[in-house]
């Protein structure tokens, strides 16, 4: 058996169309998909079809698929309340690999959503309007770290 990567990601955010815009324009991503239920039934939104019009049209948003070529991302509606966040088990963050020519723009639509920013050597830590940490670092996939090594004594 061999892993190949990260098929994709999902979070549980309070608004999927809100947290899907937020995240399209601070990491650039595209819709890969949305998905709705609809009379009872649950399935794929038409090409194209945005909430704004899914929503008039009755379809209850479920979630949103966001990526591109290198990265694929499930944005789907919390069920219950917001308290749901603070049991076990709830996603630390979610690091993503970028070029670093793009990290200052990526940090610069995060701080005009008033999101927090941690900007560190190589990376940065990104807290968005559900309380989800993001990494955006420029260093490579584990093992490697992106961080000096300690200057610890044994």
């Amino acid at each position: 058996m061999t892993v190949h990567g990260v098929h994709h990601v999902t979070l549980t955010v309070r608004d999927v169309a809100t947290a899907e815009a937020a995240y399209r324009d601070v990491f650039g991503l595209d819709v890969l998909f949305r998905e709705g239920t609809y009379d009872d039934e649950f399935g794929a939104l038409p090409d194209g079809m945005n909430w704004d019009v899914a929503e008039t049209a009755g379809v209850d948003p479920g979630m949103t698929f966001l990526g591109d070529d290198d990265v694929a991302i499930a944005v789907a509606e919390r069920e219950g309340d917001d308290s749901d966040t603070d049991e076990a088990g709830v996603l630390d963050h979610v690091a993503l690999h970028v070029d670093a020519d793009v990290v200052d723009e990526i940090v610069e639509r995060a701080r005009e959503r008033d999101w927090d920013v941690d900007e560190r050597e190589t990376v940065a830590f990104l807290v968005d309007d559900d309380g989800i940490e993001w990494e955006v670092t420029t260093s490579d996939p584990p093992p490697a770290t992106p961080f000096d090594e300690l200057d610890v004594d044994p």
